[in-house]
């Protein structure tokens, strides 16, 4: 009959087992094998946050680099820009990154450099002195071609402002200033408005845009 052959314990009291000594059938401890984070989450004021880094990763690896982060639960990317060539007659379209061998990656917990570099997901990382550079938030969506945090409060306020047909607004400028009157029109920075006035008249007129103050807006 078979019989699955027994294992030693290798010996561990008080010193070191070296691999010279042991045996077929001892048993060895077994580390866990490091990930490219670690366990700690990164805080910031004492509430969970997330940071932003450039890494340095072998020319021509960003897209392998990039797919190999995510697998370890990191986004990252890097900015490509658009190239078109011609083989055989046909036009091929492709991209390549804007800026070769960086890319930018978004950490929520301590990330392990050196299991990154071991395992050749990286070459390095970019810092300042010995510290790692951290990049702001409108710096990576200036990156990834979106609009900056100032710049979304701007358009959301250019919006807010924007006079369309059928908008009351009270005149600013000029001798009617104080009259609210109807919009009847806006185009290149003027606005047709119109108005009835006190005698049952209707009474037409043109302002430009600063000219006017839209009365639904605080």
């Amino acid at each position: 009959m078979y019989e699955p052959a027994k294992t030693r314990p290798a010996r561990m009291a008080g010193h070191m087992t070296k691999y010279s000594e042991l045996k077929i059938g001892d048993a060895v401890p077994h580390k866990p094998v490091r990930g490219i984070l670690s366990a700690r989450r990164l805080m910031r004021g004492g509430s969970p946050c997330s940071v932003w880094h450039p890494l340095r990763v072998i020319p021509g690896k960003e897209a392998a680099a990039i797919a190999s982060l995510r697998l370890g639960g990191v986004y990252a990317f890097c900015p490509m820009d658009d190239r078109v060539r011609v083989r055989n007659g046909k036009r091929i379209e492709y991209q390549v990154p804007t800026v070769s061998q960086i890319i930018y990656a978004k950490f929520r917990y301590q990330p392990q450099w050196d299991v990154m570099q071991m395992r050749r997901i990286i070459t390095g990382v970019m810092c300042v002195g010995e510290r790692p550079v951290i990049l702001p938030a409108d710096t990576i969506r200036i990156l990834q071609g979106l609009p900056t945090r100032a710049e979304q409060i701007a358009k959301a306020k250019e919006e807010l402002m924007r006079v369309n047909a059928g908008d009351e607004v009270e005149l600013i400028n000029g001798p009617m200033a104080g009259f609210r009157v109807q919009v009847t029109g806006s185009k290149d920075g003027l606005v047709w408005w119109n108005m009835i006035a006190s005698n049952g008249m209707p009474v037409a007129g043109e302002s430009s845009r600063d000219g006017v103050t839209k009365l639904d807006v605080a």
